[in-house]
């Protein structure tokens, strides 16, 4: 009993005291008995019931909805939750981003970036790391992870390519499903993104898809499909923008029609967010819950559309059974979800993140052998470059801020100790614009102002002085007044020129930014536009003490903000020092680290294909300067290597490889892992080399995917381009063999193939062994050949080990529009088995009726 409850029945006992007859221990017995009784006659609902089947329970409690609450349950409530119905004991469902570690909830456990952990070509290793990712959400109470992200990576410069597997659907779809059911397995639902054809950030938000049924189904699909059909996902998420003319969050062919009806898909369609543009649309289309709020589906919106015949209310109950299905099959409604027992800093879950990193790194240029180095020939190895000394990360909605990082520099330091001097030379290759970030000079202050909107227009929402402008905000400032979107900023203050000389300005913005001097009625740089990272700089002559008006002006629209300026002498400082230069050549190695941070490449912009800044500057000059040079990537795909690759023996691609990145590495350095990842992308020498050449970003507010089937390494076969690195490549420490290809009927009109695969080098090692089908003459469009099998084996040195892969029916089949379904097509396939889609060392044709 409640205190409340305890008085009024004080109160009641003394007032029947005083006017009863009965004796009193008599009177109050009965009394006490009367208030216990409805407590013992309560009844277990049958939605309450946790031994009923689920549907049982989601039936109940379904009828006892009102409209009302009905209609609370289709839209997010602040933000990252589904709202609860106290009444009827439903908890609010909480969400978090989730692809690389459980964001929004404080620090966590940071993994490598999906990129790295398919290059692992590891489907065991992908079910640990959800099952880490599940016990991670359970310790902060996290009821549904965002996660995984299954696009295809169609375009390079993708800045969401990070986030995401592979350009082939069998590979991305292979990961799909083990890390769904990883997560799920810990008492997390799961949802997977971004269904469909979400492959470029540039538009995201309103670019029409046009793209035929065969090549989502064979292409864009297969992993959506792995995630639902063999993962048991319980949500999907529709994705931001346009397929084939309806936004996908009112697309009824793509959520109804083939995933909730073809592939039998029992739980909840999701909106990304803001992603949903209309009521009836969203409604009819298949959308179950809007996020990050009701805009659209909400009572006041839906029920004259519901009260005019114009929305089913059968329609609204479906999407209300689904919501309640996930809740209680997901035993939400049983039992807290927060597991005090389990760490938040999980040792488990970091072991996980070092594995995936050491299975992960692709070692793609080794020439001479100078990989690993000899500890017993090492007195020094220098490091330098922009992400020697950091967590390298990518930007957006992902990213996690981890208890503890390792870099490379602290890897090679723990893992070296003091037998080996590792020199670290800080801000080695600085770009100008940092450089002159740091040497700005103002007059005073600068001081900001906040507004509300993206017209600088109204009473400031917030004030203060700064003495320089380098944010990269990414989600909002933080001032408490001031919106994460639709917000703008004006710094104003003066300069001085402490020369008679040329400066250079430079300006950098997510959105838009202007700078202006002396009130020109024309900004000095204009970049007034919703776009990514945008860099751009001008010139000006001026006087040595003259002083000058400053005006800057950012607004943000949607996604990250960002905003960077800087001034100083035009003529920028040489990349190295002098005391830099004696240091790397005299030093035993030189390891350069490079690639891309969270404001370069990341969620709301595609990144660029070079390089950013001065890096390939960098690598060129400390090639010259010393021949054992190694290059250490950080990016999320491919970028360009003219200029530099031809002078660096060795490179190796460390994607983000997360907080024991730097561990990985060092291991790798030193030989103490056998490097083994794969590529699970086509590496180019060139963008122009890539199927979406020309066919991205779009244009007309559409893009079209004209190269069909044709995506990654099928394009590269199709044309007879040579990639730089082909997908599926990767360099070992060791050497294998293959040999006896066999391939025999299977059940269930599968095909087995057989190989034997030998370690013929001195170490220890593991060996990713693919399998290809190339199709018969068929007259309808066809890939050369397709990966369709592939397998992860550790061998010894001179150990053989025959390999067996299942291929299923499903791997000669293509999906035929006019019957909407997949068929074998008769004829003769070729099967080929090799290290990568280049290099295939067996092949045998086989008959498949």
């Amino acid at each position: 009993a409640t205190p409340a409850r305890l008085f009024w029945l004080s109160v009641a006992i003394q007032r029947v005291l005083k006017c009863a007859m009965l004796p009193r221990p008599l009177l109050v017995g009965l009394v006490l008995l009367g208030l216990a009784a409805p407590a013992a006659r309560t009844e277990t609902l049958p939605y309450q019931d946790k031994t009923a089947a689920v549907e049982t329970r989601v039936e109940d409690l379904l009828a006892r909805l009102t409209p009302k609450e009905k209609f609370s349950l289709l839209s997010g409530d602040n933000a990252f939750s589904i709202r609860a119905l106290p009444r009827l004991g439903l908890p609010a469902i909480e969400m978090a981003d989730g692809p690389l570690g459980v964001c929004d909830n404080g620090p966590a456990t940071a993994y490598p970036a999906s990129v790295m952990l398919a290059a692992t070509w590891n489907p065991d290793l992908a079910r640990r790391f959800g099952a880490a990712l599940g016990r991670d959400a359970r310790a902060r109470g996290v009821h549904l992870l965002l996660a995984p992200a299954v696009n295809i990576q169609r375009v390079p410069q993708n800045g969401r390519n990070f986030t995401c597997f592979s350009e082939d659907p069998a590979l991305a779809a292979a990961f799909a499903a083990p890390i769904v059911s990883g997560i799920q397995s810990q008492g997390v639902a799961a949802a997977v993104s971004h269904f469909a054809a979400s492959n470029q950030e540039t538009a995201r938000g309103t670019v029409d898809v046009r793209v035929d049924p065969r090549v989502l189904h064979e292409i864009y699909f297969p992993a959506f499909r792995a995630a639902v059909e063999d993962g048991h996902a319980w949500a999907v998420m529709d994705a931001a923008n346009q397929l084939n003319g309806f936004y996908c969050t009112a697309n009824a062919w793509l959520n109804t029609q083939v995933l909730k009806t073809a592939w039998a898909f029992p739980g909840v369609v999701m909106s990304d967010g803001n992603a949903t543009h209309d009521t009836l649309g969203a409604a009819n289309g298949g959308l179950d819950l809007e996020m990050p709020s009701g805009r659209f589906l909400n009572a006041t919106q839906l029920q004259p559309l519901i009260d005019a015949g114009h929305i089913a209310p059968a329609t609204i109950d479906d999407k209300v059974r689904r919501i309640l299905r996930l809740e209680i099959a997901n035993g939400f409604l049983d039992r807290p979800q927060a597991d005090n027992t389990l760490p938040k800093d999980d040792p488990r879950s970091a072991a996980v993140a070092l594995q995936i990193a050491r299975e992960g790194l692709v070692l793609l240029k080794n020439e001479g052998d100078l990989l690993p180095l000899d500890r017993a020939k090492l007195k020094s190895v220098v490091v330098l470059g922009p992400t020697a000394d950091t967590f390298p990360e990518a930007g957006g909605r992902s990213r996690v801020e981890p208890f503890h990082s390792v870099s490379v520099l602290a890897g090679l330091c723990t893992a070296l100790g003091d037998s080996v001097h590792v020199d670290f030379l800080p801000n080695a290759g600085i770009s100008h614009f940092s450089q002159l970030l740091d040497t700005s000079r103002y007059v005073g202050p600068l001081k900001l102002e906040f507004f509300r909107g993206r017209k600088l227009r109204g009473t400031p929402l917030a004030t203060r002085e700064e003495t320089g402008i380098d944010h990269a905000w990414g989600g909002r400032p933080p001032e408490a007044d001031v919106p994460a979107e639709n917000f703008s900023a004006r710094w104003t203050g003066l300069i001085r020129a402490p020369a008679t000389a040329d400066y250079v300005f430079m300006l950098e913005s997510d959105d838009g930014a202007r700078v202006f001097i002396d009130d020109e009625p024309f900004p000095l740089i204009d970049l007034w536009s919703d776009h990514a990272v945008k860099t751009q700089t001008a010139k000006r002559s001026l006087t040595v003490g003259s002083t000058h008006r400053l005006r800057v002006d950012y607004y943000q629209h949607k996604g990250d903000s960002a905003v960077r300026f800087a001034w100083g002498l035009a003529s920028p400082p040489p990349l190295l020092t002098r005391e830099f230069v004696d240091r790397i050549r005299s030093a035993d190695a030189a390891v350069v680290c490079v690639g891309f941070n969270a404001e370069q490449e990341g969620e709301g912009f595609d990144r660029s294909f070079a390089l950013p800044g001065s890096q390939s500057a960098l690598i060129r000059a400390v090639a010259e300067l010393n021949p054992r040079t190694i290059v250490v990537l950080n990016a999320g795909g491919a970028v360009a290597t003219t200029g530099w690759l031809e002078h660096v023996p060795a490179l190796l691609d460390a994607a983000f490889p997360g907080q024991e990145g730097g561990q990985a590495m060092a291991e790798v350095l030193l030989g103490e892992v056998n490097p083994s990842g794969k590529l699970p992308f086509t590496f180019a020498e060139r963008e122009e080399d890539y199927p979406s050449y020309g066919r991205y970003p779009g244009s007309a507010g559409h893009v079209d995917y004209t190269e069909g089937l044709l995506v990654g390494y099928r394009w590269f076969d199709e044309k007879g381009i040579a990639p730089l690195f082909p997908f599926g490549f990767g360099l070992s420490y060791t050497k294998f063999s293959y040999a006896r290809l066999h391939g025999a009927p299977a059940p269930d009109d599968g095909y087995a193939v057989s190989f034997d695969l030998t370690n013929t080098g001195s170490r220890a090692g593991d060996e990713i062994a693919q399998v290809y089908v190339a199709p018969p003459a068929l007259d309808l469009p066809q890939p050369v050949r397709a990966l369709k099998g592939f397998r992860r084996v550790h061998l010894k040195p001179g150990e053989t080990q025959t390999v067996t892969l299942m291929l299923p029916r499903r791997a000669f089949a293509h999906f035929d529009e006019r019957a909407h379904d997949w068929v074998v097509a008769p004829g003769n396939y070729t099967i080929s088995v090799g290290a990568s889609s280049r290099d295939l060392h067996l092949s045998a044709t086989v008959p498949i009726e």
